[in-house]
């Protein structure tokens, strides 16, 4: 998917009735500050699109943004208005990029086994965090990761395997960590949810990430009409990364709250706070909201503009 345009054709009637077309760049200034970078690893070559926060690069917090099916880092990140708001909050985006050779749909493959190790795919996400703190001298104590669709899915298993690289993460329409390592289950999982349990995903969380001994925060976000990944996926995310921090030794306390909007888009929002009242998982229901972005921009796919604004609130959950 190159650049996303829009052309207007405007018809000047001139001396000689010429015909002169003007085709307006749509999003072009926003994409003309996104700088292209390729890694290399033992899985293969892989790009990533790079956003610097306004005020220099090393001075900002940096947001891994994974796109899903179907889409590029270009049109995730301006379906969901994540550049925009990188300019005005301040930090710096890292965009990766999935390969056509490995996922004809440009999914990334959350349901292999591989994947669900400190190997292959968020291995290679990882390497593209390394390559960006060195060329941008990022501070790399202060990442964050979120991804939409397979790319929640990855965001969950970058959170399970490498949680000491991520200060907080988010899924909105994902999967859980470890549903399945069968790829012929894969379309059951989101229908049916996982071919595990929270408690045995949670498990292999904590021992895919050995050498870590913190929690994680979370926040999941989901549609209740979504058709592609069943809501019933947002429980069993939000039960697993529960365990996980119990695993942890860390206690939750959980609060609900319902927030109603006169577009129909009201959502449920459960929290779980640890001894501390911080938040260490949020999850948030939004009605009729369906396998979209929820406040997105609809000239991209997979984005809803009525609803809250989900990536407000990733951001504020981040603290961006």
């Amino acid at each position: 998917m190159g650049p996303w345009f829009r052309c207007k054709f405007l018809v000047l009637m001139t001396s000689k009735l010429s015909l002169i077309f003007f085709c307006i760049l749509f999003g072009s200034s926003s994409l003309a500050q996104l700088s292209t970078h390729k890694v290399s690893t033992i899985y293969g070559s892989r790009t990533y699109k790079f956003f610097a926060a306004p005020k220099g690069a090393h001075k900002a917090k940096t947001l891994v943004a994974i796109h899903g099916c179907k889409q590029d880092a270009e049109s995730f990140a301006l379906g969901s208005h994540l550049i925009k708001s990188a300019r005005e909050r301040g930090f710096n985006l890292l965009l990766p990029e999935q390969k056509r050779t490995s996922n004809p749909y440009n999914c990334w493959n959350w349901f292999l086994a591989l994947n669900q190790l400190r190997a292959g795919e968020p291995y290679s996400i990882i390497k593209a965090m390394d390559d960006a703190t060195k060329r941008y001298s990022l501070d790399k104590k202060n990442f964050y990761v979120m991804g939409m669709s397979s790319g929640g899915g990855m965001s969950n298993i970058l959170l399970n395997c490498y949680p000491e690289r991520f200060q907080a993460g988010a899924s909105h329409s994902g999967v859980p960590y470890a549903s399945t390592v069968n790829p012929l289950l894969a379309k059951y999982v989101l229908k049916n949810g996982m071919d595990s349990t929270p408690y045995l995903t949670a498990l292999k969380g904590r021992i895919c990430s050995s050498q870590y001994n913190g929690g994680i925060s979370s926040l999941i976000i989901q549609g209740s009409e979504d058709e592609v990944v069943a809501p019933l996926n947002l429980d069993d995310i939000s039960e697993q990364f529960i365990i996980y921090n119990k695993l942890s030794s860390i206690e939750l306390t959980q609060s609900t709250r319902e927030v109603l909007r006169e577009d129909g888009y009201s959502y449920s929002e459960h929290s779980w706070k640890n001894n501390e009242k911080n938040v260490e998982v949020k999850s948030i229901l939004i009605n009729s909201l369906g396998h979209e972005w929820s406040g997105g921009n609809e000239e991209f796919p997979y984005n809803q503009e009525k609803g809250p604004s989900a990536t407000k609130l990733i951001l504020d959950f981040f603290k961006l």
